[in-house]
């Protein structure tokens, strides 16, 4: 049986002697009725008949007359396609009687231990599963924010939204029962980068002809608006991709949760590092700098079995909407296996290799010179998947879950999985740059757009000799993906601290309401000392 829409046909076989005719069937679909009860479909807002597979559900026929089952012979039929696949069987009218009862739903059973989307834990069923509400985090890893978010999966037309997505996706109904293929082909068809799907991602500032990614708060109108318009839906960024997908997997049975990571890296040139290029000034290099990281990252995690990886690989699986990079040939990622990213086997499908990236990452700063080599002059290994969290069941709390994606830093674990990374063609950086001995103090600030702001710098010499630092202070004002919008700030003061003493400095910067009149913004100091 396969999470897909189907037709009862129900046969009755015509004795010679005395006709046995149907009066009525009655797929008992009520939301108080057993089938729903049952099945744990009562919640959906719709008249179909909704069960999960691989348990029995039941359907009471009634006759012309008693029936005799010596005698008379009948047959229930169950066909999963469209009403035109069932046209080659018409010529047999003339012995059967049919009755088709169309609108009938097959979805994952998230309670059989026999289905691929078994989850043992109850609380997390429910959460997972039915429950329709939801906090999203985003934010700064250390100013952590919420968003609610209202998923919807039982509200009326969101059910029928789910089924078009797949249809549109000219998905095979033979491939709708592996939930493998179902969320691979879904991350792709959740956004319209490749293939008009559900929504249009835009990072620009500039929703003139659509709504703001931060003005929606659930997901039934995106869908319903999809489904009845057949067009792309505008606009997201990736908070909006993972609820909505969520929406998606809840409502098939599929349990999932959204995902939220601080510091996540976007590898855009596939050497699992973040690589940010100086120029000769000491400013970022904007057009040689491909790779960002992310002030935070929102994905999914949906819960599986894996067949096709070795034993201990199933369990919860990342799968992302966002169109980031493509994945053989679409803009998808996953499912990749939380286990797998966690234990470097990053040559396990799919895309485990770019997701060990979003959380492993490290940060190579080099300086460019005239003849266009590179040199390291700053690396920072533990910046990166600072921390990963989703809601915790059955509450309004957060939930750390960095340990599901990564050992300690500076761990023996640790290093034995980078190391199995690198088998596997991680390339890390092996520079061995001398420890820094002066440290800067940054102060926190609260800052009103307009006005003046003293930038207090402290320069602290923790050796026993004179250090004389090259300083080069870099203000900008950055978007949550990492782009900067614009530069308020550029100094390279030269320093010099005596032996275990320290030195401070002023900045006067301004900052004008320009500077952050697309929201989602924050200021950020890139500080290197040479």
């Amino acid at each position: 049986m396969k999470a897909a829409t189907g037709v009862f046909v129900i046969l009755s076989f015509v004795p010679l002697s005395e006709f046995l005719d149907i009066s009525s069937v009655d797929m008992m679909k009520g939301p108080d009725e057993s089938n729903k009860k049952q099945h744990r479909t009562a919640m959906f807002n719709s008249d179909y008949l909704i069960v999960r597979r691989g348990q029995e559900f039941q359907v009471r026929i009634s006759f012309n007359r008693p029936y005799k089952p010596a005698t008379d012979t009948f047959a229930v039929e169950f066909v999963i396609g469209e009403l035109s696949f069932l046209n080659a069987t018409f010529f047999l009218l003339w012995l059967f009687h049919r009755l088709f009862f169309p609108h009938t739903a097959v979805f994952f059973f998230f309670l059989s231990s026999d289905d691929a989307v078994f989850l043992d834990d109850e609380s997390e069923r429910q959460e997972c599963v039915m429950t329709e509400m939801g906090i999203i985090y985003h934010g700064s890893y250390d100013d952590i924010a919420e968003r609610n978010w209202n998923y919807g999966q039982f509200n009326y037309g969101v059910l029928d939204a789910c089924l078009y997505i797949m249809d549109r996706s000219d998905m095979p109904i033979t491939n709708r029962g592996d939930p493998m293929k179902v969320t691979r082909k879904a991350s792709a068809m959740l956004n319209s980068r490749d293939d008009d799907g559900v929504l249009v991602g835009n990072w620009s500032g500039d929703y003139t002809y659509g709504v703001a990614p931060t003005s929606w708060t659930g997901s039934t109108d995106i869908l319903l608006t999809y489904a009845s318009s057949k067009m792309p839906v505008s606009f997201a960024q990736c908070w909006v991709y993972a609820a909505v997908f969520n929406t998606f997997l809840r409502c098939l049975g599929i349990p999932s949760r959204v995902v939220t990571n601080f510091f996540s890296a976007h590898d855009n040139d596939g050497n699992l590092k973040t690589d940010i290029i100086l120029d000769e000034s000491g400013r970022i290099d904007r057009v040689r700098t491909r790779d960002t990281i992310w002030n935070y990252h929102c994905w999914n995690e949906c819960y599986m079995s894996r067949p096709d990886l070795p034993t201990g690989f199933g369990g919860w699986q990342v799968v992302d909407a966002t169109p980031q990079e493509t994945s053989d040939g679409m803009y998808r990622c996953g499912p990749a296996s939380v286990q797998a990213i966690k234990h470097g086997h990053i040559c396990f499908p799919f895309d485990a290799a770019f997701v060990f990236a979003e959380v492993n990452s490290d940060v190579v700063f080099y300086t460019r010179s005239k003849d266009g080599s590179l040199e390291p002059v700053k690396v920072n290994r533990t910046h990166v998947g600072r921390m990963v969290l989703t809601k915790t069941p059955g509450d309004v709390t957060r939930r750390d879950i960095t340990d599901q994606y990564k050992f300690p830093e500076g761990s023996t674990e640790e290093r034995t999985v980078l190391e199995k990374a690198e088998q596997y063609g991680c390339g890390r950086d092996k520079s061995d740059l001398p420890e820094a001995d002066v440290d800067l103090v940054l102060p926190a600030m609260e800052i009103s757009v307009g006005d003046d702001f003293e930038l207090s710098l402290e320069f602290v010499n923790r050796s026993g000799e004179r250090r004389t630092v090259d300083a080069y202070i870099n203000g900008s004002v950055v978007y949550y993906t990492g782009v900067t919008s614009s530069e308020f700030l550029f100094s390279n003061p030269t320093v010099t601290i005596e032996p275990n003493k320290s030195e401070k400095g002023v900045l006067i910067c301004f900052l004008t309401g320009g500077n952050l009149k697309k929201g989602d913004a924050e200021l950020r100091f890139c500080v290197l000392q040479v």
